[in-house]
């Protein structure tokens, strides 16, 4: 009683088909069997328990269970079946193509399901220019992967002044957590802190104990001086500074009455 399923889907319409079909179970499902395939493969859903679409797709033979010799089953061979004189059953054929037509259209309807979650899949996977354009950080950090991604690049271990500047306000305003962060889950992209460090310190913005910046004030055109006042304390160890060639950390001399 086993019935093959036309390859040829193109007539096929799954607009009747609801887009939760493969999520109803028991009367849920069975209200889209009674409309699309009649009452009688209703029943031979029902008494069989097959009660979603996925069981319906899953069951190798629908009428097998025909072959069984049982109170409960023979009112629906009654129904739907011929019984020949030799005592065979067979399936009515309008019951059949009904049920040949409500697999095809759950066949059709999967395969379109399948094909909408790969798309969606390969639509996520890629970055769309669009996306790009609206992020003009992303965007220049993807072309300075592009430039540096390349085994011949002999400046591929250097930074330009862009990024030497980025990372310096990125671990000024964000802190070493923040940087470090970056960092590590952007590999390549921003210098590491030794060689930060080694920036800061060669970019003449340092403040060095007891130093005015004259022309630092006159660079920025700052109408205000800013200072602040400590306090003498114990010092556990002499620290050098190679910069200005002395030792640090120690209260300054009084000249004039300033310290």
């Amino acid at each position: 009683m086993n019935f093959g399923v036309d390859k040829d889907s193109s007539l096929i319409d799954t607009s009747v088909l609801p887009n939760d079909i493969f999520t109803r179970v028991d009367d849920d499902f069975f209200s889209i069997v009674k409309a699309l395939a009649g009452d009688s493969v209703f029943n031979i859903l029902r008494i069989q328990l097959i009660n979603s679409a996925r069981k319906l797709l899953s069951t190798p033979d629908v009428f097998a269970f025909f072959q069984i010799e049982s109170e409960e089953t023979d009112k629906i061979k009654a129904e739907s079946c011929f019984k020949s004189k030799t005592g065979q059953y067979f399936v009515k054929p309008g019951i059949q193509t009904s049920l040949s037509y409500l697999i095809k259209l759950l066949n059709q309807k999967l395969k379109e399901e399948l094909t909408l979650n790969e798309n969606n899949e390969t639509r996520d996977t890629f970055i769309s220019n669009e996306f790009i354009d609206k992020h003009p950080l992303l965007k220049s950090l993807i072309r300075w992967y592009q430039q540096n991604d390349s085994e011949n690049n002999n400046k591929a271990n250097r930074y330009t002044e862009s990024i030497k500047k980025f990372a310096i306000c990125l671990y000024i305003f964000g802190g070493k957590q923040c940087y470090e962060f970056v960092r590590l889950n952007m590999p390549g992209s921003i210098p590491h802190l030794s060689t930060l460090g080694d920036l800061i310190n060669k970019s003449n913005m340092t403040l060095t104990e007891a130093e005015l910046k004259f022309d630092s004030l006159q660079k920025f055109q700052s109408g205000f001086g800013f200072c602040s006042e400590g306090t003498t304390s114990v010092i556990p160890k002499v620290e050098y500074d190679s910069s200005t060639n002395s030792f640090i950390g120690f209260t300054t001399p009084i000249v004039d009455g300033i310290s």
